[in-house]
């Protein structure tokens, strides 16, 4: 998504299985957009992404409803591991790795 506002319109549908959201939006700050979000009831995983790699940032990013905080740089390997966990905590262990190791 290019800007919040827009990925607060998606999000809003419920037709997405999970959110990478950047917590540095041009429009809107993603942690905010994640607390409204959960404040609203919607329980779509996000995984929040960011250059800002503080202890305190990373527990603020969770505390207001983030199921994951990756910071930047990330390794591709790792985000797709995480996305699967997320997944697998979010569909009750219903999700499956579609290739095996």
């Amino acid at each position: 998504m290019p800007n919040g506002e827009l990925a607060r319109q998606v999000l809003r549908r419920g037709d997405v299985d999970i959110a990478l959201l950047d917590v540095n939006l041009p429009d809107v700050n993603g942690l905010s957009l994640v607390l409204q979000l959960r404040e609203e009831g919607n329980d779509i995983p996000v995984i929040l992404l960011t250059a800002r790699s503080e202890v305190h940032d990373q527990a603020l990013g969770l505390r207001l409803g983030g199921d994951d905080y990756v910071a930047k740089p990330f390794e591709p390997e790792v985000l797709l591991a995480r996305i699967e966990a997320v997944l697998r905590r979010a569909e009750g262990g219903a999700f499956q790795r579609a290739e095996s190791p």
